[in-house]
């Protein structure tokens, strides 16, 4: 459920405005407040959504619902240096959430159901054309993003680059000082921590260094670990906090 709607540099705009959304939601006051400004941003979403014919068409500002002219003309003071983004954030049915939701949001953290996605504009005065900025997703109420997404570049694409537009997003920052992360780390960190020890254990064993009879194993043992690094990297990037982390919430959140 839509819970709020926030709009920065766009016409009156400067932003960051709030717009709360209810079942019931009155938009009034004096002319020229910006009344029609967000009904306005609504309609540029939905026609970017239902008209664009170009995928390479990140928003588009003349259409059947709405004409807003050029980036110029909507953006805040028409200072085409300035971003224009939007951000909503909704109210998720825990009951509708999948079961592995819960395995990565600690029980203890009530508001980890607001979800929040910001999408960033900008206008790119080589080719005189509106991008994509970046895409930021937010949990709770931290205020800090989960994850930013922004696009890949030009010479960063697979070299099948007619089925990648410039709309093709890469993962730009994971937030590892997020609530989420921390709380969730601070539930898992002992079994982490128990995998960790028993892949070393295998390390151990596998040198047989737990033997008493075998002599002069410590001058031997940097040798040995070297022949055995790959293997102990395979092992060990598995349970790697951050890999275990952006692996498990990419596969439920993305």
């Amino acid at each position: 459920m839509l819970r709020e709607y926030q709009l920065t540099n766009f016409k009156a705009f400067a932003g960051p405005e709030k717009l709360p959304i209810r079942p019931i939601t009155l938009i009034y006051g004096p002319n020229s407040s910006g009344k029609s400004s967000v009904l306005q941003s609504l309609l540029l979403l939905k026609q970017t959504l239902q008209e664009a014919e170009d995928p390479d068409t990140v928003l588009l500002p003349k259409g059947n619902l709405v004409n807003l002219g050029s980036y110029r003309e909507f953006i805040h003071q028409h200072d085409v240096s300035q971003s224009f983004s939007f951000k909503v954030k909704l109210k998720l049915d825990e009951q509708e959430l999948q079961e592995d939701f819960w395995k990565i949001v600690p029980e203890n953290f009530e508001l980890a159901s607001i979800l929040e996605l910001q999408v960033t504009f900008a206008y790119d005065e080589e080719t005189s054309n509106v991008v994509l900025s970046s895409i930021e997703l937010f949990l709770g109420e931290d205020s800090s993003s989960l994850i930013c997404y922004r696009p890949l570049e030009q010479n960063s694409r697979p070299d099948e680059s007619e089925s990648f537009h410039n709309t093709a997003l890469k993962k730009d920052i994971i937030n590892d000082q997020h609530i989420i992360w921390l709380k969730w780390y601070e539930q898992v960190k002992e079994v982490i921590s128990k995998r960790r020890e028993e892949e070393v254990k295998k390390i151990f064993i596998k040198l047989k260094l737990q033997e008493k009879r075998r002599k002069g194993w410590t001058k031997r043992l940097p040798e040995e670990l070297y022949d055995c690094k790959k293997e102990l990297e395979d092992n060990l990037v598995e349970i790697n906090r951050d890999e275990i982390e952006r692996k498990e919430v990419e596969k439920v959140l993305f």
